[in-house]
């Protein structure tokens, strides 16, 4: 079952291990995830008995959308002009937080 998967070979878990995209139909419905690659190849980790495991299973779209809005946050926090303007031989510079001159 070929599947999207935009962040193919860009994740991992704090142990270095590749989250892989997977997914399962149920009742007609795809679900994916990414998934580590600790977990597929049954791979035990150093973090196996600690308490507070990292999740071996991510359901994808929540990591694409979390990915997608630090993108966009990361991208409008700079101070570069989004656009100008040249009004009666003046630049106007209109950014996301300020306006110009």
């Amino acid at each position: 079952m070929q599947t999207p998967a935009p962040l193919k070979g860009l994740i991992f878990t704090d142990t270095g291990a590749a989250m892989t995209p997977t997914a399962t139909k149920k009742r007609g419905k795809l679900y994916r995830y990414y998934v580590s690659m600790d977990v597929i190849k049954n791979r035990t980790t150093e973090d196996d008995s600690a308490s507070d495991l990292a999740p071996t299973r991510l359901p994808a779209g929540m990591v694409e959308d979390a990915i997608v809005t630090e993108v966009r946050r990361r991208c409008c926090q700079t101070n570069e002009p989004e656009h100008q303007y040249l009004v009666d031989g003046n630049f106007y510079e209109i950014t996301k937080d300020r306006h110009s001159v």
